[in-house]
């Protein structure tokens, strides 16, 4: 059975090194997804790869995962970043193709919450990330077989992640709620 195992991330830059990982242990490209509300810290990864500098050049350049990062508008989010399957439901079939960067630039259908949810999120899940988002907070997840959600778990704990439920408290005692 494939599972989606997903981490949230404070910054961009934990999120793409977690990226890094799970292509480093041969989770295809195609089952590994990205997107940050931190637009500004994924656009400076994106000139880095441009430059061959910085992170991007540390991480192999503009291949893998993070080479087709998409600039997308998510609805009830704002503006996002995004790669991988989650990029493709967030705009569904109206992405186009970019630049020789793999930027991409769409205008999603529907809602972000919507998009998370046919991707594979549970509706609550959904809403969290969303609003995680719009915070400028980083999603990553991977999709794999029952036998690699041990490895996936463990490589997204080399990294600091946010503990979903506190995330939750915290919105909430703000005053945010998921309805």
């Amino acid at each position: 059975m494939i599972r989606i195992i997903s981490a949230l991330f404070e910054t961009y830059q934990d999120a793409e090194r977690a990226v890094s990982q799970l292509e480093a242990a041969n989770i295809p490209n195609t089952d590994i997804s990205l997107v940050t509300g931190d637009v500004e810290a994924s656009n400076s990864f994106q000139r880095d790869v441009i430059a061959g500098t910085g992170a991007g050049a540390a991480l192999g350049g503009a291949g893998g995962v993070l080479a087709g990062l998409a600039l997308l508008a998510a609805p009830g989010v704002g503006q996002v970043v995004a790669a991988g399957w989650i990029a493709a439901a967030l705009v569904g079939a109206t992405m186009v193709a970019g630049a020789t960067t793999g930027a991409v630039v769409g205008a999603g259908a529907g809602s972000a919450i919507g998009s998370l949810t046919e991707a594979g999120f549970p509706r609550a899940e959904s809403h969290l990330y969303a609003e995680s988002l719009r915070r400028g907070r980083s999603l990553v997840a991977a999709r794999v077989a029952d036998d690699r959600e041990g490895e996936v778990r463990a490589i997204f704990a080399k990294f600091p992640s946010l503990d979903p439920s506190t995330v939750r408290s915290a919105y909430e005692a703000e005053g945010w709620t998921s309805k």
